[in-house]
């Protein structure tokens, strides 16, 4: 499993994108900052993640292991395909109006929480319908406060293709 990054990156690409200030807004375009860094990983072979609340901001994951989400997991110890969670801790800084998280592929299917709430689902249980090569993403501005911290968990379902 592997997430694609957003742009340029080559796996999962992830990004938090701000409004834009003044001199953004003049050129269109908004402030993005790339969460490649930062992420835990800790594998699901019972898909009992749910369950057992894995979204929660409050979850101990001080034993989930780093990950970086711009290569497979398989290519980083994990040998499994099924379903996967990543969790990263963000400090959001102060600022008014939309915030969105972007992905620019995710490897087959994901479910993305908020702060243990849960914000969007992509993807579906067959080939046609996986986010592998398509740009997702989610406002999550009700989910958040800012400035604040702020817990993204996603599950994500590798399928066996």
């Amino acid at each position: 499993m592997k997430f694609r990054m957003f742009w340029a990156f080559p796996v999962l690409p992830c990004f938090l994108l701000f409004p834009a200030s003044a001199s953004a807004r003049a050129r269109q375009a908004p402030f993005l900052k790339p969460l490649e860094k930062g992420w835990l990983f800790k594998g699901d072979p019972r898909d009992a993640g749910l369950k057992e609340g894995w979204a929660a901001p409050d979850l101990d994951d001080t034993s989930w292991k780093p990950m970086d989400p711009t290569r497979e997991w398989e290519k980083q110890g994990y040998q499994a395909d099924g379903v996967g969670w990543y969790r990263i801790h963000l400090d959001l800084p102060p600022g008014k109006g939309p915030l969105y998280l972007a992905f620019d592929g995710v490897d087959d299917e994901y479910t993305l929480f908020v702060n243990g709430k849960r914000v969007a689902h992509f993807g579906g249980p067959r080939p046609e319908n996986s986010v592998w090569r398509t740009r997702t993403f989610a406002e999550i501005t009700p989910f958040v406060k800012r400035p604040g911290p702020c817990v993204v968990a996603l599950r994500v379902v590798d399928w066996y293709y």
